[in-house]
C-alpha cells in the first residue's frame, strides 16, 4: 500500500503572509473578514506561525551534495574510512582487488583511472561496502561485477591498510615491440579483463610501471591522448614462464604419440627475452620470432 510523504513545508513565510492578510483586513466590515481579523490578530496564532517558519527554515534549506573526499568513523568497533569517488559510466574505476579468505583487498591502483587521480584507495586497503552492498565474502568476480554496473558518485567503507606504503619511486618508461598477439579476454590468469590491454604483434607498448613483476601497466603507442588509463599487459618474466609451460605441455603431447623413441633428443626450450634497439625500443621476442 502506497504509504503518503510526511508534511512538507510551503513556506517560511507564513508570519510575514499573516501580518499583511490582517492589515488588508483591516477596513473589511463582513461578519467573516472580523472573525478571520479577530484570529490573525490572536498571540497564540502568531507564535504558531513564527514556530512554523522557524522549522520551515531549517526543512527547506536545500541538503548539501556529498563530494569527493573521505573522513574516519567507527563502523562495527573498528576504525574505517569513508570515501567517496566520481566514477564515470562504462569506465573501469582502475583498481584491482584480490582475496585473502573472506575479505576483498585493493590489490593494485593503475594509472590515469579515477582511483589513482582521487588518491583515496591504497593497496591494502579492504573493501567491507560499496554504495550500501556488503563487499565481504564476494570473490573478485563478482566484485568487478557490481563495480561494472555503478557509476557517479561511490561510496566506499574501507578497513584502511596497516602498511606504511613510501612514496612510489620515480619509474622510468620503456617502449617495448610486441612480437606476439594478446587478448585479455582470452587470457584466465588477467587481474582484471576490463584492464587489461590487447595488442597486436609489432604494436609499440610503453610500459610506465614495473612494480608488479606479473602484469605491467602500459599504452599503445598513439592512445595515450584518448585513452588516459592505463592498461595491464603480462610482465617479461611471467610471459617467460607461460611460453615455457606451454612449450613443456606440447613436448609431453608429443614424447605420448605412438612410435616415439624414448631416447629422442629434447630440443631445446625456446626463451622469451627482450632485446634493446640502438633506437632505445626494447623489442619482445623468441627467436623464433627473431631475424637478423
Amino acid at each position: 500500500m502506497h504509504q503518503p510523504s510526511p508534511p512538507f513545508p510551503q513556506t517560511q513565510q507564513a508570519q510575514p503572509l499573516a501580518m499583511e492578510v490582517r492589515n488588508l483586513m483591516q477596513s473589511c466590515q463582513s461578519k467573516e473578514g472580523l472573525e478571520l481579523l479577530s484570529l490573525l490578530s490572536d498571540t497564540h496564532i502568531q507564535s504558531l506561525l513564527l514556530a512554523h517558519d522557524s522549522i520551515a527554515e531549517g526543512e527547506m534549506e536545500p541538503e548539501s551534495q556529498p563530494v569527493e573526499g573521505k573522513t574516519f568513523t567507527q563502523w562495527g568497533g573498528e576504525t574505517v574510512k569513508i570515501v567517496r569517488i566520481e566514477k564515470a559510466q562504462d569506465v573501469p574505476l582502475g583498481a584491482t582487488v584480490r582475496n585473502e579468505m573472506d575479505s576483498v583487498v585493493i590489490s593494485r591502483i593503475v594509472r590515469g583511472g579515477a582511483a589513482e587521480r582521487s588518491g583515496l584507495l591504497s593497496e591494502g586497503d579492504e573493501i567491507l561496502e560499496i554504495n550500501g552492498i556488503e563487499i565481504r565474502g564476494k570473490d573478485v568476480n563478482q566484485v568487478f561485477d557490481i563495480l561494472a554496473d555503478m557509476h557517479g558518485l561511490l561510496t566506499f567503507v574501507l578497513i584502511p591498510s596497516a602498511q606504511t606504503k613510501p612514496p612510489p619511486p620515480k619509474e622510468t618508461v620503456i617502449h617495448v615491440k610486441a612480437h606476439f598477439d594478446y587478448d585479455p579476454s582470452d587470457d584466465p590468469y588477467v587481474p582484471c579483463r576490463e584492464l587489461g590491454l590487447s595488442f597486436q604483434k609489432g604494436d609499440i607498448l610503453h610500459v610506465i610501471s614495473q612494480a608488479d613483476p606479473n602484469w605491467w601497466q602500459a599504452y599503445r603507442d598513439g592512445d595515450e591522448d584518448n585513452q588516459p588509463l592505463a592498461g595491464l599487459v603480462p610482465g617479461k618474466t611471467f610471459q617467460q614462464q607461460r611460453e615455457a609451460m606451454k612449450q613443456t605441455i606440447e613436448e609431453d603431447k608429443e614424447s605420448e604419440k605412438p612410435g616415439k623413441l624414448w631416447c629422442a633428443k629434447k630440443r631445446k626450450r625456446k626463451k622469451l627475452l627482450y632485446s634493446h634497439r640502438n633506437d632505445g625500443t626494447a623489442r619482445l621476442m623468441s627467436p623464433s620470432w627473431f631475424s637478423p
